[in-house]
């Protein structure tokens, strides 16, 4: 399918004229600027929404791992990281682990 168009644009008018000029000018509706904002509003929309559920995914990872290693209270409801516990001994460390594998199993 061959389109005619009325006037073929020149060199000089097709590198400096903006589509909304061209469009003005010769009547050529701007199909590839109206394809790329199309596809940049696809490309944002996909990564916040990649951003958003990768962002959950993290937070709950890290509540995870905080109840499994650090809770022995029930006190702990939302992620803060001022609240920590720190591992000073063997003991405390072998202790920590046999914990989490009690939790898991």
């Amino acid at each position: 399918m061959n389109i005619q168009h009325k006037e073929s644009i020149s060199l000089t008018d097709n590198v400096i004229l903006s589509p909304s000029d061209k469009y003005a000018k010769y009547g050529r509706f701007p199909c590839k600027l109206t394809v790329h904002i199309f596809l940049l509003a696809s490309l944002t929309i996909l990564a916040i929404l990649h951003t958003k559920n990768t962002s959950t995914y993290n937070r709950t990872l890290y509540t995870q791992f905080y109840y499994m290693f650090f809770a022995q209270d029930d006190r702990y409801t939302a992620i803060d990281y001022t609240n920590k516990r720190l591992i000073f001994t063997y003991d405390d460390f072998r202790s920590t682990i046999m914990h989490a594998l009690v939790v898991l199993s």
